[in-house]
């Protein structure tokens, strides 16, 4: 049995246990080294393009690829025009990662990147095209959570008016929100909304109606208000 005094003379001490290198970070290294990215948001003058190209820069120059950017400056035509230079470039980018302005106008330039070897990443807005990955939020659900949060504000008890106001009408984000409200307000038709105007900007006065709660849907962001918690002994405004 052992005595606890150490190894009994004439035998072997056991070796430390020696971790073989992690493989990994090399790996990880090597797939991003010389590797091109470029970013194509819908305007490099806004907090989350510049958010973004903050971070992918930090990432990318890291492990020695190399970060551009882009900026079409809110221009569907010099988006277009700024992918397209990009495919033909000489050397290609690797990775394009494009704010698609809509569901449709890149498309077939989508296309012809995957062509060419480049993949896509789509960011933010969804679109109708097939990319290579998408990475943002599941707007579909934001919206169904903006409608149940909103009905849930008014209470049983107040006037259940909900006024709709959705943003531009081709933008991704809002149409999928947009849908994700009316499911909610499907299984709730004592409450409805009253009109559904379209909006590519969020410059409106609010006030005419005290009694309307208000689901506002815009661009890239959802603005979820109670203005007066719908009225007639609903929760106080949020």
């Amino acid at each position: 049995s052992s005595s606890g005094k150490g190894p009994r003379p004439g035998s072997a001490a056991a070796a430390p246990a020696m971790a073989q290198e992690d493989p990994g970070p090399a790996a990880y290294k090597s797939s991003r080294e010389g590797k091109r990215v470029v970013l194509v948001p819908m305007a490099m003058g806004f907090d989350l393009a510049q958010g973004w190209a903050y971070y992918l820069n930090r990432e990318i120059t890291a492990f020695g690829g190399v970060f551009e950017t882009r900026d079409p400056n809110w221009s569907i035509e010099a988006g277009a025009q700024a992918i397209t230079e990009a495919i033909s470039s000489d050397p290609k980018p690797n990775v394009l990662v494009v704010h698609s302005p809509d569901l449709n106008s890149y498309s077939k330039l989508f296309k012809k990147a995957q062509e060419a070897g480049i993949y896509v990443v789509l960011i933010d807005n969804p679109t109708n095209f097939a990319a290579d990955a998408f990475i943002g939020s599941d707007w579909d659900r934001l919206g169904q959570l903006e409608a149940e949060a909103v009905i849930k504000g008014c209470g049983e008890s107040s006037s259940k008016k909900i006024g709709l106001v959705q943003g531009d009408a081709s933008n991704a984000s809002s149409i999928y929100q947009y849908n994700g409200i009316m499911k909610v307000l499907a299984k709730n038709p004592d409450y409805h909304h009253q009109g559904v105007p379209y909006l590519d900007q969020i410059t409106f006065e609010i006030g005419q109606e005290p009694t309307v709660a208000l689901l506002s849907g815009f661009g890239l962001l959802a603005l979820l208000a109670l203005v007066m918690a719908c009225g007639g002994g609903g929760s106080s405004p949020a």
